[in-house]
């Protein structure tokens, strides 16, 4: 957890183009591993990853005019630029995998947990209220979550670095 201050100042720097990726913490665990006297004995990060690009819509588009393409770029190409992927990945273009994630961005919703995919049913965002919600996602061409449901099981794969 950071000040206001602080918050505002990474927010600032992100709009300025100084920051070029945005990740999410994916630290999925047990409510009870979460929960210790010993600070140093709990299990560290959140289940953030289903809600990263709704809290850059809300945050970084709706409420700091963030244009959409440095968005995109924090969350995708800058990201698969800066691991070397192969150029099938992070872009719009002929020869490209298709993954992408279609958005509502008008579309306001609460984060609820009955509608959480995590296998453990926590992230710190549940009630906030986010505008912008992906409404389909594509993985390399095919549909594998469309208007709130699970209609495929993505296929995965390891992606290495280019050399």
């Amino acid at each position: 957890m950071r000040s206001a201050k602080e918050q505002e100042r990474l927010w600032r720097q992100l709009l300025a183009g100084e920051l070029t990726t945005v990740g999410s913490d994916h630290s999925p665990c047990p409510p009870d591993l979460k929960q210790n006297a010993n600070f140093f004995e709990v299990w560290g990060g959140i289940s953030g990853a289903q809600h990263a690009l709704s809290i850059l819509l809300t945050e970084a588009h709706h409420k700091r005019a963030a244009p959409l393409p440095l968005i995109s770029g924090l969350l995708s190409g800058n990201v698969a630029q800066r691991f070397n992927l192969p150029q099938t990945k992070g872009r719009i273009a002929v020869g490209a995998d298709a993954d992408l994630a279609l958005v509502n961005l008008d579309r306001a919703y609460d984060v609820q947990e009955d509608e959480l995919y995590y296998r453990h049913a926590e992230t710190p965002y549940l009630g906030r209220r986010l505008r912008g919600r992906v409404v389909r996602t594509i993985l390399r061409g095919r549909t594998v979550f469309n208007e709130g449901d699970i209609v495929a099981q993505p296929l995965g794969r390891l992606i290495r670095p280019v050399k």
